[in-house]
């Protein structure tokens, strides 16, 4: 988490830096490199790889579905067509951001259009032969 100082620090730094434009930009650079190491920015081409935001991930949806929905798809999942098992929405956590794939939204919802596995009907004959051989 960052402190207040480190701000108040910022502010100080900037009014000394503001006499010239290159050491603007130089302080700029080192800042922007500094809180990239820290994982706290977000470059660009984390979008272009074809991640997308939480808040522009809903487009993915045809039902265009909110944050907090895909947050609880992505952490407690849905239950599949089995109703027993969970499916969830597969995320990346890049600097504090979550972000979801378009191929994790096409196999999320591949996993909840599956046909469940039924278990066939046992006939009546087959039952019967079954408990009488156990004895019943």
């Amino acid at each position: 988490m960052v402190s207040a100082s480190f701000f108040s620090d910022l502010g100080l730094m900037a009014t000394i830096f503001s006499s010239s434009p290159d050491l603007i930009n130089s302080f700029c650079l080192l800042l922007f490199v500094g809180l990239s190491m820290l994982g706290m920015v977000v470059t660009p081409s984390a979008v272009s790889n074809g991640l997308y935001p939480l808040t522009k991930a809903g487009r993915l949806f045809d039902s265009n579905p909110s944050v907090p929905t895909l947050i609880r798809w992505t952490t407690r999942g849905i239950l599949g067509p089995d109703r027993k098992s969970r499916v969830y929405l597969r995320s990346k956590l890049i600097g504090g951001r979550r972000f979801i794939e378009q191929a994790a939204a096409e196999e999320f919802i591949a996993a909840l259009n599956a046909t469940p596995r039924t278990m066939t009907p046992l006939r009546k004959g087959n039952s019967s032969k079954a408990l009488e051989s156990l004895g019943c």
